[in-house]
């Protein structure tokens, strides 16, 4: 009777890791043979916190992926929002298919209120990285604030300045001490 049990565990334990591990193998984005319009919509399906994305193809270089991100509120984006900007990261990394992207560009917005009083998108900063760099990462061992240092800062919008004082302010001495150098944070 326990030879039974075990087999019986073995059995729906085998069971269940091939379901985890074909899961897992058909989650893997695919842009082969996509139009930039149908990479772009697989891109965006990635994360609900994608509002927008672009793969832009270029006239002499590899293709640029624009992804407009808004983040929780918060009173660090950056920190918040860096466990699921490294997801993102990965699968764009690891796509099949993704030979022609040259950057990823990231547009990290956060909620603010317009002239008028409504509520509206208000880029924070944006952000960019190579994708030759990105398909070197050890997606093990990399922690999420090394990608953030990985990144190239392209531009600050009005709520960057707060994001940036909120990532560097705990992170300039330890964890973020090359992105907030190149940020110009002084703290």
């Amino acid at each position: 009777m326990r030879l039974y049990f075990a087999q019986s565990v073995i059995a729906s334990l085998t069971i269940c890791a091939s379901l985890l591990c074909s899961a897992c193998g058909s989650s893997q984005l695919d842009l082969e043979g996509k139009s930039p319009e149908q990479a772009a919509d697989a891109i965006k399906g990635l994360d609900k916190k994608i509002t927008e994305a672009r793969l832009q193809p270029t006239v002499q270089g590899p293709s640029v992926v624009w992804i407009t991100w808004l983040a929780n509120s918060g009173p660090s984006p950056l920190l918040m929002e860096q466990t699921d900007i490294k997801t993102l990261l990965q699968s764009i990394a690891l796509a099949k298919g993704n030979d022609n992207i040259g950057w990823v560009l990231l547009f990290l917005n956060e909620t603010g209120v317009d002239q008028l009083g409504n509520k509206s998108p208000v880029l924070a900063l944006k952000l960019g990285w190579n994708m030759e760099t990105l398909k070197k990462v050890n997606w093990d061992g990399v922690q999420n604030w090394q990608l953030i240092d990985l990144a190239s800062i392209e531009g600050v919008g009005p709520f960057g300045k707060n994001a940036i004082d909120a990532y560097c302010k705990d992170g300039a001495s330890s964890y973020g001490k090359t992105f907030c150098t190149r940020a110009g944070w002084r703290g």
